[in-house]
C-alpha cells in the first residue's frame, strides 16, 4: 500500500479497495510508523515561518523516499510482513514502485502507477533529493528489477506506459492501461448544461508547479475582454510572493469534495497549466461535471481530455497562450457546447464501478 490515509481526497484509493472488496477478500497491508522517524527531516527543513517549515518538510519527506536506502528498508519490511501473514494471498496487489519486488513464489504480482521516477526526473526534478544524480543508477536498476519482476504493470494512462515501456524495457503485452477513477457523484445533464457563471476556475496543491502563475498573468489580459469576468483560486494556502490586487480574484482556500463540484458545476472554465502533472484528478473532475477545461499537455493531460476533443490544450506554456484559448473558447458558444458534451460522452472512463470491474477483471485473468 502507498496511499493517503484521506477517504475521499488526494491520492486516495479506497474507492478501489472497496470496488475489489466485492469480488475479494481484502486486506490492505501497510507498515507502522515510528513517530521519532520524523525528527531528522523535521530539524532539517525548520524554518521560523510554519508556512515555510511545512513547505520544506514534505519536500524532503516527498524525495526521501527516492533514495536507494529507503527503496531496500521499505522492500525489506514489506516482503517479511507478506512472509509472517496466516496464510497464502492469491494475489499481491502494489501500489506505486518505490519498494519491490516483496512477492511470494507462486502468487500473481500485480502493480499499479500514475507514474515513473523517470517520468518526474524529466517533468519534474524538484521532486527528486537534490543529490539523485550520485545514485541515479542505482535507484533505477532497484526500480527496474521491481517492474521486471511483476506479472502485470497497470498504469493510469498511455503516457505512464509509454515510460515503463521505454525507458525501462517492459513489453507492452505486460502492462494495461486502466485510468484512475473520479470520487464524486456525476452530476445530471441539467446541471451540467445549466447557464453557468462570468467565472473561471483554478484549483491546485501547489501553485506554482500547477501553472498558478500563468493563471493569475493570463487574467488581466482576459479581463480586457470580458470585463466581468471572475477568477477563483482553490486549494491549499498560496505561497507569501502571490499578491493579487483585483478584487474580481477570490481565495477561497480548501475545499471539501462536495464544495469543489459546486465550483465545477457553476464556473465556465477550469484552467491547469501545468508545467507537470501526471493524471490530474481536477482534470478528471473537471469532465466529469462536463466543465470545459483549457490545460497543458503534460503527460496523460491529453488523454483525459480526449486528445483536445473533452478541453482545449495548450499549444505553449505562457500567460498570453492562455488568456488566448480562454477567449477563443468563450466566443465560441458552439465549441463551447461540443466539449462539453464530449465531456459528458467520455467521463464513464473515470467511473469508480466502470475502474473497478475492469480491475477485477484484470485480477480474475491470474485466478483462473
Amino acid at each position: 500500500m502507498w496511499a493517503s490515509v484521506a477517504v475521499a481526497s488526494g491520492p486516495s484509493t479506497h474507492w478501489l479497495y472497496a470496488q475489489l472488496a466485492k469480488e475479494f477478500d481484502v486486506e490492505i497491508i501497510g507498515l507502522s510508523q515510528n513517530r521519532f522517524s520524523d525528527i531528522p527531516l523535521l530539524c532539517r527543513s525548520f524554518r521560523p515561518d510554519k508556512k515555510a517549515w511545512a513547505d520544506k518538510y514534505y519536500r524532503l519527506k516527498e524525495s526521501a523516499v527516492k533514495t536507494p536506502g529507503s527503496f531496500r528498508t521499505l522492500t525489506n519490511r514489506y516482503a517479511k510482513k507478506i512472509a509472517s501473514l496466516s496464510y497464502r494471498p492469491d494475489l499481491i496487489f502494489q501500489l506505486g514502485g518505490l519498494f519491490g519486488p516483496v512477492g511470494l513464489p507462486g502468487v500473481p504480482y500485480l502493480s499499479y502507477h500514475d507514474q515513473t521516477v523517470r517520468m518526474v526526473e524529466q517533468g519534474w526534478s524538484n521532486w527528486l533529493p537534490e543529490n539523485f544524480s550520485l545514485y541515479r543508477d542505482e535507484f533505477y536498476a532497484l526500480e527496474k528489477k521491481l517492474f521486471k519482476h511483476l506479472d502485470k504493470i497497470i498504469a493510469y494512462s498511455e503516457s505512464a506506459k509509454k515510460s515503463f515501456n521505454t525507458d525501462y524495457g517492459i513489453e507492452n503485452k505486460n502492462i494495461d492501461v486502466i485510468n484512475s477513477a473520479v470520487k464524486m457523484t456525476y452530476p445530471g445533464p441539467e446541471d451540467v448544461f445549466k447557464a453557468r457563471k462570468r467565472q473561471l476556475l483554478f484549483v491546485s496543491t501547489n501553485f506554482f508547479l500547477k501553472g498558478g502563475d500563468y493563471v493569475v498573468d493570463s487574467f488581466s489580459i482576459i479581463k480586457n475582454k470580458f470585463p466581468d469576468m471572475k477568477l477563483i483560486i482553490a486549494g491549499t494556502k498560496l505561497p507569501a510572493e502571490v499578491n493579487f490586487d483585483d478584487s474580481a480574484i477570490k481565495y477561497v482556500g480548501h475545499l471539501s469534495l462536495e464544495e469543489l463540484q459546486r465550483y465545477y458545476c457553476e464556473s465556465a472554465i477550469l484552467l491547469h497549466p501545468a508545467r507537470y502533472d501526471a493524471f490530474p484528478n481536477v482534470v478528471k473532475e473537471a469532465v466529469v461535471c462536463g466543465l470545459p477545461a483549457i490545460a497543458s499537455a503534460s503527460c496523460g493531460i491529453p488523454e483525459i481530455l480526449d486528445y483536445g476533443r473533452a478541453g482545449l490544450l495548450l499549444k505553449e506554456l505562457s500567460a498570453a497562450e492562455l488568456a488566448n484559448q480562454v477567449i477563443k473558447l468563450l466566443e465560441d458558444p458552439q465549441l463551447y457546447q461540443q466539449l462539453q458534451e464530449r465531456c459528458l460522452m467520455v467521463r464513464d472512463r473515470f467511473d469508480v464501478a466502470n475502474v473497478g470491474r475492469k480491475m477485477i477483471e484484470t485480477f480474475q485473468a491470474f485466478l483462473q
